[in-house]
């Protein structure tokens, strides 16, 4: 169900490389190859997302799934409350973000 999408997506890319891949001029020499490789590339890409992930997902996950318990765990109630913090001091956030893109 999601094959077609990834491959629009695919030879959208693949074709936003035509112009430099098949330019005549002598840097259109250059950018040939790095076309190929790009457009062979990712249409790999595609074939092995599509055929061999899933052959991969079946194969080496397990049958059976283990039991979810119903609370959040440690990661998801830390990060809720990280989040909780953001949102009450929300200037704090704002400062702290813009100070940090300032040092780097």
């Amino acid at each position: 169900s999601t094959a077609f999408p990834m491959l629009t997506g695919t030879l959208v890319t693949v074709a936003s490389f035509i112009p430099v891949g098949l330019n005549g001029s002598a840097a259109g020499e250059f950018t040939f190859t790095l076309f190929v490789v790009i457009a062979v590339s990712l249409l790999v890409s595609w074939v092995v997302a599509v055929l061999f992930a899933p052959l991969l997902g079946v194969t080496l996950l397990p049958k059976t799934m283990k039991q979810h318990h119903d609370g959040p765990g440690r990661f998801t109630s830390a990060f809720n409350a990280l989040l909780r913090a953001c949102v009450r001091w929300k200037w704090l956030t704002i400062a702290a973000t813009v100070a940090m893109f300032a040092l780097s």
